[in-house]
C-alpha cells in the first residue's frame, strides 16, 4: 500500500521489532527501558514499523504488539503523538494494532481510560472503535466515571479552505471549554483560545495538512508535599502538524533570497527590523554548531512577532505569532511549566526567565541579546529522529482556586 502521509518518510532500519514465536505474523516490540519514555521512543515505532513496511516484513494479515508494560509516557505531547501514529498505522495503512499500556494519571498527562488507545489494550482490539473516537470532538474517561475530559480536535486542511469560519468556531469551542473546566480568568481563557486558533491556522496553512489539537485539564487533586492545604491542576495543551515543510522553512527560504520577513503597516519599522534580522543572521552562523543549526535558527526568527513566511502576495496579512506572550503570561500564574515545540530535528524549551523582550526580539537566552548571540544551551532541543512537522506540548500546572 502507498501512502503520501508525510509520516511514510520516517524510516529507520531496525532489529528492534521481533516476530512472536507462537504467533508468527505479529510483530511485538517491548524494549522500553526505564520508568518513562518520550517523543524519540515513539518516532522510533513509527520509523520501525515503516521500514518494516516498506521491506514488506509486515503483510495485511500482520499484527503489530507494542507493550509499554508500566513504562509510562513523559508528558501530554509524547502520548498524542503515540494515539497519531497509531491511528496512521490503523487507518492508513490497515494494520491490526495492540497497545498494552498501563498509563497512571499525572498532573502532566493523560491516563489509560482517558485515551482512544484503551480500545487496543486487548487480545481483540476493537480497531474500528479505536478510529472512531480518535475522531471525535471530545474525549471522557471510558469507564464512564465523571472526569475531567479532554478536549480533541482533528483540524482538517479541505475544512480549512472550503469554510472561512472554521478556525473561527475553533476559538469559540476553546474558550468556552477553557472557562468552565479551568480557574483561568475570562481574559486568560480567551487570550489562550485565540493562540491556540492562531498557531491551528498557521500550521494548517503552512504544513498544507490536517492539524491535531487536544486540550486535557486534570481532576484539581494533586498535592504539593512541601506545601499543605492546597491542591493543583493541570492544564496540558497539544498541538501537532504532520507535514514535509518543518516550522522555519518558509523564513529561511525568505532570508536566503534576501525577502523581506517583517510584516507591519510601518514601511521604515519593516526596514529596520528586517535590518536587524539579517544582521542577526550573519551573526548566528558563525556560530552554528552541531545542537544549534541553521534550522533551529529559522525556528528561532519564526516565533518572533511580526515575522511572516508568507508569499509576497499574501503579505497584506500580518506576521509572528502571540505564542511567546501567552506562554509568559500564563507562566506568571502557573507553580510550574513545561512548554517547548519541535519541528524537523530541532526544537526550543520556552523557559521563564528566557522569554523577555530586548530591542523588540526574543533572544531565549538570559542576556535577552538575540542579535549577536545564540539560545542558551538548556533551550535547545536535538531530536536524532527528526519530527515530520510541528508539534507543541504546552503543559502549566495552577493552584486550585
Amino acid at each position: 500500500m502507498m501512502v503520501n502521509s508525510p509520516l511514510a518518510k520516517v524510516i529507520i532500519g531496525s532489529k528492534n521489532f521481533k516476530r512472536n514465536p507462537k504467533k508468527f505474523n505479529e510483530l511485538i516490540y517491548d524494549k522500553f527501558d526505564g520508568e518513562v519514555f518520550g517523543i524519540e521512543d515513539v518516532l522510533k515505532i513509527l520509523g520501525w514499523t515503516n521500514y518494516a513496511h516498506k521491506k514488506n516484513s509486515i503483510k495485511l494479515n500482520t499484527s503489530i504488539f507494542i507493550n509499554f508494560g508500566n513504562t509510562q509516557p513523559i508528558d501530554a505531547l509524547t502520548l498524542s503523538l503515540l494515539e497519531s501514529i497509531t491511528y496512521y498505522f490503523t487507518k492508513e495503512l490497515g494494520f491490526i494494532v495492540k497497545v498494552n499500556h498501563n498509563f497512571i494519571r499525572k498532573i502532566g498527562s493523560s491516563d489509560s481510560l482517558h485515551t482512544p488507545l484503551i480500545f487496543l489494550r486487548k487480545n481483540h482490539p476493537d480497531i474500528q472503535k479505536f478510529i472512531l473516537e480518535y475522531e471525535k470532538k471530545r474525549w471522557f474517561n471510558y469507564d464512564n466515571e465523571f472526569t475531567m475530559p479532554v478536549w480533541h480536535r482533528v483540524m482538517k486542511y479541505s475544512n480549512y479552505l472550503n469554510d472561512n469560519k472554521y478556525t473561527s468556531k475553533l476559538s469559540q469551542e476553546l474558550y468556552q471549554f477553557l472557562g468552565n473546566q479551568t480557574d483561568l480568568t475570562h481574559t486568560e481563557a480567551y487570550n489562550t483560545a485565540e493562540t491556540i486558533t492562531e498557531l491551528v491556522e498557521n500550521a494548517l496553512e503552512h504544513g498544507q495538512s490536517n492539524c491535531v489539537v487536544s486540550v486535557d485539564v486534570t481532576e484539581p487533586t494533586f498535592i504539593h508535599k512541601n506545601i499543605a492545604n492546597k491542591k493543583y491542576y493541570g492544564l496540558n495543551i497539544t498541538l501537532i502538524n504532520f507535514s514535509e515543510t518543518k516550522f522555519g522553512d518558509r523564513v529561511l527560504k525568505k532570508i536566503k533570497n534576501e525577502e523581506s520577513i517583517f510584516v507591519s503597516d510601518d514601511t521604515e519599522k519593516n526596514n529596520l527590523k528586517n535590518n536587524d534580522l539579517k544582521t542577526a543572521y550573519n551573526n548566528h552562523s558563525r556560530q552554528f554548531n552541531d545542537r544549534y543549526t541553521e534550522d533551529a535558527f529559522a525556528n528561532l526568527i519564526s516565533i518572533q512577532h511580526g515575522v511572516s513566511g508568507r508569499n509576497r502576495d499574501d503579505n497584506n496579512k500580518t506576521g509572528g505569532t502571540g505564542l511567546t506572550t501567552l506562554i509568559k503570561s500564563l507562566q506568571q500564574s502557573a507553580q510550574v511549566d513545561g512548554c517547548y515545540i519541535i519541528s524537523g530535528h530541532t526544537g526550543f524549551h520556552f523557559k521563564k526567565n528566557e522569554l523577555g523582550y530586548k530591542d523588540g526580539f526574543i533572544s531565549l537566552n538570559s542576556t535577552g541579546n538575540f542579535i549577536n548571540q545564540i539560545p542558551s544551551s538548556d533551550s535547545l532541543l536535538m531530536l536524532k529522529t527528526g519530527f515530520p512537522g510541528t508539534a507543541y506540548n504546552l503543559s502549566f500546572v495552577f493552584e486550585h482556586q
